[in-house]
């Protein structure tokens, strides 16, 4: 081999190995935001940046959607007297309880589908909203996916065309809970649980629910 051809291939290799090494890194950091990502339902008092909030709706709308139709639209809302609205507009999960006025959420995403452009709205925006859940994590801000919703009110409060669906509601903060996993071989109570004051969220097992080739 002459030294031209043993530099091109030296050349190829590093930026082969460089470039697994990348690939590697970030399917690391993905993998670890979806397993570390948890409903939070109590926040810090602490603003979020408008930029991060408009880069978590951008994520939101790369979510695939039927025929690519993308039938979906994003309010966000931060201002105090619109935030008080929406709190007192949406039901919070029973066992984690309502949150104190010093921990409510710092910012909410309304998610709009419109049935107009696909009858598949509720399966495209369900997709937008994980990629918000999982953008806004990545951010270090925590979320809860809200459907227990008082519709009627946020259509008026916030001006929503009737012809759009308000599909969920997302609010978000920076985390002041740790809520924790629990896998349980008892699938008869999958209801979170308060235990020493943390929430415990169990899951099912996935020899459960998981079937390979055949059910």
């Amino acid at each position: 081999m002459n030294l031209a051809k043993f530099f091109k291939c030296l050349f190829f290799s590093t930026i082969l190995i460089l470039t697994n090494s990348v690939m590697n890194s970030e399917t690391k950091d993905v993998h670890t935001i979806i397993r570390t990502r948890r409903s939070i339902r109590r926040y810090k008092p602490l603003p979020i940046p408008m930029d991060i909030l408009k880069q978590i709706v951008f994520d939101a709308t790369l979510a695939p959607s039927a025929g690519n139709k993308q039938p979906w639209e994003f309010i966000i809302v931060t201002e105090e007297k619109n935030r008080k609205i929406i709190f007192d507009n949406i039901y919070w999960l029973a066992s984690a309880g309502k949150p104190p006025k010093d921990k409510q959420p710092q910012a909410y995403i309304i998610v709009l589908g419109n049935p107009q452009i696909s009858k598949e709205y509720i399966y495209d925006c369900s997709a937008a909203i994980q990629n918000i859940l999982l953008s806004a994590w990545g951010y270090g801000i925590g979320s809860c996916w809200i459907g227990s919703i008082n519709r009627e009110e946020i259509y008026k409060n916030f001006g929503i065309p009737q012809n759009l669906k308000i599909v969920a509601i997302i609010s978000l903060g920076y985390p002041d809970e740790e809520p924790e996993v629990e896998f349980v071989k008892d699938e008869k109570n999958l209801a979170p649980y308060k235990k020493q004051d943390k929430l415990v969220v169990p899951k099912r097992e996935l020899s459960k629910i998981l079937h390979i080739e055949k059910y």
